[in-house]
C-alpha cells in the first residue's frame, strides 16, 4: 500500500505542476454573491444505514474570507480570473451494512467518522467558460471526530436502534487533503441547458483518487459563466455520471504511517474503479434556495453493495 500510494502522489504532483488547471461534487449552485449554506446527507429515504451514512456541511462563501492566509496555498486559473473564497466544517460518517451487530463484521466496511474544516477558492474564467476549485482540508478521523456521538443523538430523537460496533472504529488519525477540481462548459442554450464535463483530484492522509464526469443541467437558471445575472427566480434539473480511480481511500485502509486500526480493509480488497451517478433539481427565489440530488455508487470494496443516499443543500444570498 505505502509504494502504492507513494507512485500515486507522486504522480499527482507531476499534473499539479503540468497543467495549473483542475470534489467530488460538481458545482451546480451560482456562487457570485455571498452566501450561507447547510448541506445535509443521508440515506434515511432509502431505509438503509450503512456505509456513507451521513454527512453534514456549514458553509460561508464571503468576501471577508479573501485574507483567509490559507488562500496562498491554494491555486486558481491566474489573476484575471474572477475569485470567490469560502470555508466549511463538515463531518462524515461511515458504517457497516448491518449496525445492530455488536461484533467486528469482518468482511464489511469498517466504522470512520471524519471532521474537518475546509478552506476553498473558486475561480472562473467567464469568456472560456471554465471554472477550478481548490481547497485545503483539516481535521481528524476517528473518535475525536465525534462521528459516534452525532450518530447516537440522531437515532435517539428518531427512536432508532442505537449502532452497536461504534467501539470498533477507525481509530484517531490526522486529516489532511488537497483537492482541485476542473469544470469546463463545452455547450449551452443560454438559461435553459448547459453541458459540462468536470474532474477532480485528491491527494492527501485520507483520500487519494482522480474522477471524471459529464453533467447536464436544464431549466430556467443563471449561469455562473454569464454575466447577466437573473437575481429573482431559478428553477433546474440536472443529470451527471463520473468514474474514479482510487489509490487510497483512508476511511476503510490502515493509515499511511502505523497506526493500528481494530477493524481495516486491506489494500487488495479496495476496488480501484468506483461509478457514480448522480441526480438533482434546484429551486431558487431570491435569496433563498434548496438544492435535492440522488447518489448512485457502485461498490467501494469487493463484496461490497451498491449504495445510494440524499443530499439537500438549504442556502441564503446576501
Amino acid at each position: 500500500m505505502l509504494k502504492l500510494k507513494i507512485i500515486f502522489v507522486i504522480s499527482s504532483l507531476c499534473f499539479i505542476v503540468i497543467t495549473q488547471r483542475a470534489i467530488a461534487q460538481p458545482n451546480i449552485k451560482n456562487i457570485e454573491q455571498n452566501n450561507f449554506s447547510f448541506i445535509w446527507d443521508n440515506d434515511v429515504l432509502y431505509y438503509t444505514d450503512y456505509y456513507y451514512s451521513q454527512g453534514l456541511s456549514f458553509e460561508l462563501t464571503h468576501q471577508i474570507l479573501n485574507s483567509n492566509p490559507i488562500n496562498y496555498l491554494l491555486i486558481s486559473l491566474g489573476k484575471n480570473s474572477d475569485k470567490h473564497y469560502s470555508i466549511s466544517i463538515r463531518q462524515d460518517m461511515f458504517t457497516p451494512t448491518e449496525i445492530r451487530d455488536s461484533l467486528i463484521r469482518l468482511d464489511d466496511r469498517p466504522y470512520a467518522g471524519l471532521l474537518y474544516l475546509r478552506s476553498e477558492k473558486t475561480s472562473i474564467i467567464k469568456e472560456k467558460q471554465i471554472q477550478l476549485k481548490s481547497s485545503l482540508d483539516i481535521g481528524v478521523r476517528g473518535p475525536w471526530s465525534g462521528a459516534q456521538q452525532v450518530q447516537f443523538y440522531y437515532h435517539s430523537i428518531g427512536d432508532i436502534l442505537l449502532p452497536q460496533g461504534w467501539q470498533y472504529q477507525m481509530s484517531n488519525y490526522p486529516m489532511v487533503n488537497y483537492n482541485i477540481s476542473l469544470q469546463k462548459q463545452i455547450w449551452e442554450i443560454p438559461k435553459r441547458l448547459e453541458i459540462q464535463l468536470y474532474s477532480t483530484m485528491r491527494i492527501g492522509t485520507i483520500y487519494d483518487d482522480v474522477l471524471g464526469g459529464a453533467l447536464i443541467k436544464f431549466g430556467y437558471f443563471d449561469s455562473y459563466f454569464s454575466s447577466a445575472q437573473n437575481k429573482d427566480f431559478e428553477a433546474f434539473g440536472y443529470l451527471a455520471t463520473d468514474i474514479k480511480f482510487v489509490a487510497y481511500n483512508g476511511t476503510m485502509q490502515g493509515s499511511l504511517l502505523d497506526n493500528p486500526n481494530p477493524h481495516e480493509i486491506k489494500q487488495p480488497d479496495i476496488e480501484n474503479i468506483v461509478g457514480t451517478a448522480r441526480m438533482g433539481l434546484g429551486l431558487r427565489y431570491k435569496r433563498f434556495g434548496v438544492n435535492f440530488s440522488w447518489i448512485f455508487l457502485s461498490p467501494e470494496f469487493y463484496g461490497g453493495l451498491n449504495h445510494k443516499y440524499n443530499s439537500l443543500n438549504l442556502y441564503y444570498l446576501f
